[in-house]
C-alpha cells in the first residue's frame, strides 16, 4: 500500500472537490444550452434537475438524488432535524480515506449549507461490525471528524457543522456479507434547521 503525505493528501481531495465542481457546472451549462434550444414543453427537459440556491447559485440536483431530497427539506418551512445517507461507497476499505465518490457527494452539500444559514451539519461515522469495538469507535469517530475537517478546509463554520463516531451502530445492511459491511463503513449527515 502507498502512503501518501498529509500535504498530497489535501491536494488530491482538493482536486476531487475541483473535479465534482466542473462537472457541476459542465452540467448546469449543458442543462441551459438544452433549455434554451427545447420547446418548452419537452418531456424530460433537464433543466428540472438545475436549482437556484438561497444565496443565488446553482446546483445540480435531479429529482430522487439526496441532494435535491436535502434542497427540498432545506426550503420547507418549519424546523427541525433530519438525517441523510450519501449512499454508495465511501470509504477505502476501514480506512479513514474517502472515495472519490464520496467527495463529490460532499460537494453539493457544501453549496446547500452555504446558501442556507439556518442549517447545522452533524456528521457521524460508522464501521461495519467486523474486529475490535474499541477499535471501530475510533475509526467511525477519525471518518466524521475527516469529513468535517475535508469541510472547514473549504471555509464551512466550524460551529455549524460537527462529527461524531458511533461504531457498529445502526448498520443498514447485513454485516455478514461483503457487501453489506461495505455498506456499513458510512458517514450519515444529521441536518438541523432552525426557523
Amino acid at each position: 500500500m502507498v502512503r501518501l503525505s498529509s500535504d498530497t493528501r489535501m491536494r488530491h481531495g482538493a482536486m476531487m472537490l475541483l473535479a465534482a465542481t466542473c462537472i457541476s457546472l459542465a452540467a448546469c451549462r449543458e442543462a441551459a444550452n438544452e433549455s434554451a434550444s427545447a420547446p418548452s414543453n419537452t418531456f424530460g427537459n433537464t433543466t428540472e434537475h438545475v436549482v437556484p440556491l438561497g444565496n443565488g447559485t446553482m446546483l445540480v440536483a435531479p429529482k430522487g438524488s439526496v441532494a435535491r431530497d436535502i434542497l427540498d427539506w432545506a426550503k420547507a418551512s418549519g424546523s427541525g432535524s433530519r438525517r441523510f445517507e450519501f449512499g454508495g461507497d465511501q470509504f477505502v476499505g476501514k480506512s479513514t480515506e474517502p472515495t472519490p465518490e464520496l467527495r463529490a457527494r460532499l460537494v453539493p452539500f457544501e453549496a446547500l449549507i452555504r446558501a442556507y444559514p439556518d442549517l447545522h451539519a452533524e456528521i457521524i461515522g460508522y464501521t461495519d461490525a467486523t474486529g475490535d469495538p474499541a477499535e471501530n469507535q475510533r475509526i467511525s469517530e477519525r471518518r466524521a471528524a475527516r469529513i468535517v475537517n475535508e469541510l472547514r478546509q473549504n471555509g464551512l463554520s466550524t460551529v455549524r457543522v460537527t462529527s461524531r463516531g458511533l461504531g457498529s451502530a445502526d448498520p443498514i445492511a447485513d454485516n455478514g456479507s461483503v457487501e453489506g459491511r461495505a455498506s456499513n463503513q458510512r458517514v450519515v449527515l444529521v441536518l438541523t434547521k432552525e426557523s
